[in-house]
């Protein structure tokens, strides 16, 4: 009798876990290239409704869409490393779930540059990082707003210096600064939402779209002709030159995570590693998180809070 029931576990285990298998693939649909592309488009028009000074403004879900985000994006050249971390955020009550936006909008901005030796390595010597801060901090007494500037001191001590650039800057004039503009969400999607249908490249190997639940994969190459074409208009390399294919995820209709890889050869022709020269990672409505630890993270710190001084912490 222990047998025949330990028969039946086994079977209703291997079955149950076939149908959940059998569930999960049946939900993976593909999509035509001119679908992927315009969902591609509605979903970055979607992330940016929330930026006052981007191209798709919507003010009626500015403090829900778009309008709180984080973002890392990482760019590798052939001997540098350029990290940048921007965390809009602010406080939620805890009964209601809303965001206080006019009370507790606060921003973290936070960038690095390593040196490397070549692209397959790993980040090398620090050789310049800055950061701003801007609004009230977390939980904190005092309601006076303070922006913040700080950078490594050039006697490679690794302290820094912190200097108070204005007193009673609330977060969102310093949103509205053409300095924060250049940091902005509708900065790091500008040249995607102006690539052209034709510049992408559908048709290679492993290339394409599809749909799972609530998740877009869409993977691509990118024309020539448009790499050319984006430097010579606007003097500037694309995200995608030197690119083999690029990788974006779009997750509930909004952009999520932006990856281009190259192939870098290891000296053999028969052996080419995908190296990732260009990554975004994008969150929305993220919980209200403080200051970078020393793992670039973000944590909560209790000894910050009723600081009303700088309180940039070095990563």
């Amino acid at each position: 009798m222990k047998i025949k029931k330990l028969i039946c576990l086994v079977l209703v285990t291997i079955l149950s876990v076939t149908l959940l298998a059998t569930l999960m693939t049946g939900c993976t649909t593909s999509i035509s290239d001119k679908e992927a592309f315009d969902l591609l488009k509605n979903a970055i028009a979607l992330s940016l409704s929330g930026d006052k000074n981007g191209p798709h403004y919507n003010p009626s879900e500015s403090a829900t869409n778009g309008f709180i985000f984080a973002y890392k994006e990482s760019v590798r050249s052939d001997n540098t490393i350029t990290n940048t971390n921007v965390n809009v955020h602010c406080e939620q009550d805890e009964a209601t779930y809303a965001l206080k936006v006019d009370d507790d909008l606060m921003v973290d901005l936070y960038q690095e540059t390593y040196g490397i030796n070549s692209v397959t390595s790993g980040a090398g010597t620090k050789i310049g990082d800055f950061g701003f801060i801007v609004g009230p901090y977390p939980d904190g007494e005092s309601a006076n707003e303070r922006l913040y500037y700080t950078e490594n001191n050039t006697d490679k001590s690794g302290n820094y210096t912190d200097k108070k650039l204005r007193v009673d800057m609330t977060a969102e004039e310093f949103i509205d600064t053409d300095l924060f503009q250049r940091y902005s969400l509708s900065s790091r999607l500008e040249e995607l939402r102006n690539m052209p249908f034709d510049a992408f490249v559908f048709d290679g190997e492993d290339y394409g779209a599809y749909q799972q639940i609530n998740l877009v994969k869409i993977t691509f190459g990118v024309t020539q002709e448009y790499i050319d074409n984006y430097r010579a208009e606007t003097g500037k390399a694309s995200i995608f030159e030197g690119c083999t294919y690029a990788e974006i995820e779009v997750t509930f209709n909004r952009i999520s995570n932006i990856y281009v890889y190259r192939t870098e050869s290891l000296g053999s022709d028969f052996f080419n590693l995908p190296q990732e020269m260009y990554s975004l990672q994008i969150t929305y409505l993220g919980k209200n998180i403080s200051f970078p630890d020393d793992n670039g993270g973000y944590t909560y710190d209790a000894n910050l809070l009723y600081r009303t001084d700088c309180a940039f912490a070095k990563v």
